[in-house]
């Protein structure tokens, strides 16, 4: 797993509290595809302030959200509800066109909504620190404006835990259950079709990859549907009745031999893995398989058929992969990437229309991310005016046109 420097999740005093590796199992979430907004022509973008002053380790990152529109060709950061504190971490939105974001400063979760397409923000917080205490937020849907459901986890030990919500995010009730816990895992949250009562729980840990289905009034149903040596899931992304898995396989297991292999001079360990699954759950297919990858850690579909994913060779340094199908998921194809780009680590992709797409990647070390636009579907990727030097980005959002 990727190594982060020092300031890289909640600030100094959170990392005090919950150390390294609940560090690097946030980071693992952080990937999570995002949902498209009604507002026509808007992109948000959302993370924190690394690296903006040189403060000390007490002193934590100031949440960052940057909106871009078609009307103004550039970024622009919006004030987060007044909160001072804190990263953000995830996107989501709700079917009446809210954005939501969520993540968690050092002492408390954060949840804050727009109505206006990003321009100002409220804070929902409160309600579901009232009910959360000490959790962190790692996937949201709704299923109307008012129903949603949130899964959360603990700092150190323990989750997911999953609320439901029935007066769009006023209050939040525990629905029970969620069945095995983990605290080093990647989850994604979807409501499938025809059951309004019923919301489903993508998890992925070091034991493999499994759903859980979640009703209003009764304990989950646990369906493991891969085990840790097929893959290792970063990141979810939905289409309909179809969803995704982007990550890696044990590439030990594939081979059944010694887990060191030489690979352009380096330790090769690892497949990049992007699974289909489909409604019910019985066909779970390995759709990319190269021994030159080592990780597909985002993802993004617009369409049935239109997807992106970003990933990272370790052949002569680390470089970056930007793939792109459009026979979903069939097979996929590599886009041409700027130089400039090399030494990052893809946070986030997100494909606007079918043509339209962007991309960010943080680097280890130092603050600033890079931004990547694509105008004919993935093929050609460049990098854009609206890279930060300042702050880095965690997840992207975009309108369907």
């Amino acid at each position: 797993m990727q190594r982060w420097s020092r300031r890289g999740c909640f600030g100094g005093a959170m990392r005090r509290r919950a150390g390294a590796y609940a560090c690097a199992a946030i980071v693992a979430f952080l990937l999570l595809s995002a949902p498209s907004l009604v507002f026509a022509g808007t992109l948000i973008a959302v993370g924190s302030t690394y690296g903006e002053t040189q403060p000390g380790d007490a002193e934590e990152d100031r949440p960052l959200i940057l909106v871009r529109s078609d009307s103004k060709d550039d970024w622009h950061r919006v004030d987060a509800a007044g909160v001072v504190a804190g990263s953000l971490m995830g996107l989501s939105t709700d079917p009446s066109g809210r954005a939501w974001v969520f993540g968690a400063s050092a002492s408390s979760a954060l949840l804050l909504f727009s109505s206006d397409g990003g321009a100002s923000w409220n804070d929902a917080s409160p309600a579901l620190a009232s009910v959360a205490s000490d959790q962190i937020p790692v996937a949201l849907v709704f299923r109307t404006d008012l129903v949603g459901w949130i899964a959360t986890r603990g700092r150190l030990t323990g989750g997911p835990q999953v609320f439901r919500t029935d007066d769009g995010a006023r209050s939040w009730t525990a629905v029970g259950d969620t069945g095995p816990k983990h605290v080093f895992g990647t989850y994604a949250l979807r409501v499938p079709s025809g059951d309004e009562e019923v919301v489903e729980l993508a998890v992925s840990d070091p034991h493999g990859v499994s759903v859980r289905t979640i009703s209003k009034d009764a304990a989950a149903k646990v369906e493991p549907i891969a085990q840790a040596s097929q893959i290792r899931a970063w990141t979810f992304a939905f289409s309909g009745d179809t969803w995704w898995m982007f990550g890696r396989e044990d590439g030990c297991s594939i081979r059944n031999e010694s887990c060191l292999e030489e690979v352009g001079g380096q330790a090769q360990v690892d497949f990049p893995t992007i699974r289909r699954v489909d409604a019910k759950r019985v066909a779970v297919d390995r759709l990319i398989d190269s021994p030159t990858w080592t990780d597909i850690r985002a993802g993004h579909f617009f369409d049935a058929r239109t997807g992106v994913a970003g990933g990272e060779t370790v052949v002569n340094g680390r470089v970056p992969v930007l793939l792109h199908t459009t026979d979903g998921g069939v097979s996929w194809e590599r886009g041409v990437l700027p130089e400039s780009v090399t030494g990052g680590r893809i946070a986030a992709v997100v494909l606007t229309n079918a043509q339209s797409g962007w991309a960010a990647f943080n680097y280890d070390g130092r603050p600033g991310t890079k931004l990547l636009q694509t105008t004919d579907g993935g093929q050609h990727w460049t990098e854009t005016s609206g890279g930060l030097a300042i702050g880095r980005l965690r997840a992207l959002i975009a309108s369907g046109k």
